[in-house]
């Protein structure tokens, strides 16, 4: 168990008797991403692309936040989203919504398809799913058929527009939850990077550590991730008074070896999470 926040991008977590996939740490709360669609739905029963005005929305909002409350959801888990509906094309007329359970933004699906490492931030499934944001035009098409297109993934991580009245297309929440929320964890993306961190080649026989540029790439790609995380900026002086007379090459060392010891990245008075933006602030 782990509470939201201890944890970052990419991690894995269980709420209310469902998985999400964490895509940031917001001053507001925590960005969460179901793991999978949870229904197929028009976005909307005829050419409308305001996702104020979806069956999706209502739908989400009312049944979907019942389920969740009870599987154990507590009504002050969940803050408002405030969802930006800017179109592909720029144009502002959809305004933007307050929400507690909505769908990703382009922009927001732009943002957190892949990190710095290529790995992917947003869990590739099988389903094609509905974004909240409209074309109000499309640059494929000339055509004036095409400007009422809302966008979508493909199960590839692209993206393609659709007619709002499409049923073929999946609806995948988002939710922004409490830091204080309670959560089952499961290592992710932060977890796996390190662990590749720490076993590069980089180590001599006699301990000395030569940073590689792959190396310094790994560094500064999971310190990014690191240093957003609510616990790791409460515990900053804490990490600096425990690692800050530390070299780098002490500091890898120490990684290593703890990772090596029991894979957690959160457990520990100074954890390798917060650890790592140290790393990176002597190399």
């Amino acid at each position: 168990m782990a509470t939201i926040q201890e944890l970052g991008q990419g991690d894995k977590i269980s709420f209310a008797g469902s998985g999400w996939t964490i895509l940031d740490q917001l001053e507001s709360g925590c960005l969460a991403l179901s793991d999978k669609c949870v229904t197929e739905l028009p976005f909307n029963d005829d050419i409308d692309q305001d996702w104020k005005n979806s069956p999706i929305r209502a739908k989400l909002n009312d049944d979907f936040l019942k389920e969740l409350q009870e599987k154990g959801a507590q009504g002050t888990d969940l803050v408002d989203l405030q969802i930006d509906l800017t179109a592909v094309n720029g144009d502002t007329k959809f305004g933007t919504d307050q929400c507690k359970v909505g769908l990703l933004t382009k922009t927001q699906a732009d943002t957190y398809r892949k990190d710095d490492m290529g790995y992917n931030i947003i869990p590739l499934i099988e389903d094609w799913y509905w974004l909240a944001t409209a074309y109000s035009h499309n640059e494929y098409y000339a055509e004036a058929a095409y400007t009422h297109n809302v966008l979508l993934i493909r199960p590839e991580g692209t993206q393609q527009g659709a007619m709002p009245d499409s049923n073929l297309y999946g609806v995948r929440p988002v939710i922004l939850l409490k830091k204080e929320v309670t959560v089952e964890y499961t290592p992710g993306l932060i977890d796996r990077e390190i662990g590749e961190l720490a076993a590069l080649d980089i180590v001599d026989d006699y301990d000395v550590v030569t940073f590689s540029s792959k190396a310094i790439k790994y560094i500064h790609a999971i310190a990014e991730k690191c240093k957003v995380i609510p616990k790791v900026i409460a515990s900053k002086d804490a990490a600096e008074a425990y690692a800050g007379g530390m070299t780098a090459g002490a500091i890898y060392l120490e990684i290593r070896s703890r990772y090596s010891s029991d894979h957690s990245t959160i457990t520990g008075t100074v954890t390798l999470r917060d650890l790592v933006p140290i790393l990176e602030s002597k190399i």
